[in-house]
C-alpha cells in the first residue's frame, strides 16, 4: 500500500521506480558545489591541489624549485615570490590550508569582487615573502650557524625534512 507522502511509480515491469521529485539536486553534488565557488578562490584552490599533485606524482623537485628560498634571490629567481603560495608540506597542509582559504576567501570575493582579491593575494603573498627574505639577509651575519640563507631555510621546509630523513643534516 502506496503512503500518501510518498507516491510509488510502476514501471511496465510491474517493478516500482524511483520517483524524480526525489533525485538529489543538480546543483549539489560536489561538481556543482565546486562551480558554485567564486572564480578566484576556485583558481587557488585548483592550482595548490594540481601543483601537489604534480610534484606527488611526476616532479619530486617541483615543490623546491617553487617555495620560497632567501639564499635562491642570489639566482635571481625571482618567480618564487609568486609561486610560493600553491607550495605546500602535504595532503593534511592541503587540505587545512584549501579549507580555511575556502571559508574565508569565497566571502570575500563575493564581498569584493574577483579582480580585488586577486590583487589583495598577490600583493599580501608578495610582501610576506619580499619580508621573510629581507629579515633572512638581515638575520644572516648574526646567526651564521642557522644558515638562514642556505637551502635549509626554505619557507616550505620540505628540503629540511629531506634530509633528516636521508641523515645529510649533522
Amino acid at each position: 500500500q502506496a503512503s500518501e507522502r510518498e507516491p510509488t511509480n510502476m514501471n511496465p515491469s510491474g517493478n516500482p521506480s524511483v520517483n524524480p521529485s526525489v533525485a538529489p539536486n543538480a546543483d549539489d553534488t560536489i561538481l556543482g558545489r565546486y562551480y558554485r565557488v567564486p572564480l578566484f578562490t576556485r583558481a587557488v584552490a585548483t592550482l595548490s591541489v594540481f601543483f601537489w599533485l604534480i610534484t606527488l606524482v611526476l616532479f619530486p623537485m617541483l615543490g623546491h624549485s617553487m617555495m620560497m628560498c632567501p639564499g635562491a634571490m642570489f639566482r635571481l629567481e625571482i618567480w618564487r615570490f609568486f609561486t610560493a603560495p600553491f607550495t605546500s608540506q602535504g595532503l593534511l597542509s592541503i587540505l587545512i590550508g584549501m579549507l580555511m582559504f575556502g571559508q574565508i576567501g569565497a566571502p570575500f570575493e563575493r564581498e569584493m569582487g574577483t579582480i580585488a582579491l586577486a590583487y589583495l593575494f598577490f600583493l599580501l603573498n608578495f610582501a610576506t615573502n619580499l619580508l621573510f627574505t629581507i629579515i633572512s639577509f638581515a638575520l644572516a651575519p648574526f646567526l651564521p650557524t642557522a644558515g638562514l640563507l642556505g637551502p635549509m631555510n626554505c619557507a616550505s621546509g620540505s628540503n629540511l625534512c629531506f634530509k633528516l630523513s636521508n641523515n645529510l643534516v649533522y
